[in-house]
């Protein structure tokens, strides 16, 4: 089913972009938030190719703004890209999938789909936000799968590795203690740990099939 999503997302695509050959788009403002479905696609924080948005997760833009999946984001509800306005939405990138009749030469079929399929869920009372780990792996457990062997980590801090926070921490432990987590930086650069390594001492589902002591209650 997904495999006949992206082919029609493609066809689709294909067959406006042969009626849509020599037209520019101009640089006329409108009004703030009118245009729900464009999205900008930023690289280290700053805007370098426009998209829109086709489906609840998958944007279209130019594949000649190709960059691996890890290093881009997808923002929404982005209006004055030189401030911060509080309503933006911002997604990682998780697949980047280029037209195959793309000419790196020439710039025909300059077609390109990126995937976003997890996000943090954010909250304006911010104990209730759930964070992007959690998102992905809540969605993974929903489809049926049980047994992981990797998570990946990013975020847009240039001078640190990024780490799941306590919470995360533990909700990935619930799957095992020696799955690996990547931290990684925006230059591609990342450091391998193991759940165990990031939560020593840590309490599983397999302490709950220890034995127990059973205490009388007096009153």
């Amino acid at each position: 089913m997904k495999k006949c999503l992206e082919y029609a997302l493609l066809l689709i695509i294909s067959t406006l972009h042969g009626s849509l050959q020599q037209r520019i788009i101009g640089g006329q403002e409108v009004e703030p938030y009118s245009i729900k479905y464009q999205a900008s696609i930023q690289y280290n924080n700053y805007h370098y190719c426009g998209g829109t948005l086709i489906h609840r997760q998958w944007v279209v833009t130019a594949a000649h703004c190709w960059r691996p999946s890890y290093l881009i984001k997808v923002v929404l509800s982005e209006h004055n890209l030189s401030s911060k306005e509080g309503v933006e939405q911002v997604f990682n990138v998780s697949r980047v999938l280029v037209y195959y009749m793309y000419s790196y030469r020439t710039f025909d079929s300059d077609i390109m789909l990126l995937k976003y399929p997890s996000c943090n869920v954010e909250n304006a009372c911010f104990c209730l936000g759930i964070c992007a780990e959690r998102t992905a792996i809540s969605k993974a457990v929903s489809e049926g799968y049980r047994d992981f062997k990797a998570i990946a980590i990013a975020s847009d801090m240039c001078e640190h590795f990024v780490s799941p926070c306590g919470g995360c921490r533990q909700f990935m432990r619930e799957f095992g203690a020696n799955w690996d987590v990547y931290l990684s930086k925006p230059d591609g650069s990342y450091v391998e740990m193991t759940v165990e390594e990031l939560l020593p001492a840590s309490f599983g589902p397999e302490d709950l099939k220890m034995k127990k002591v059973n205490i009388r209650n007096e009153f």
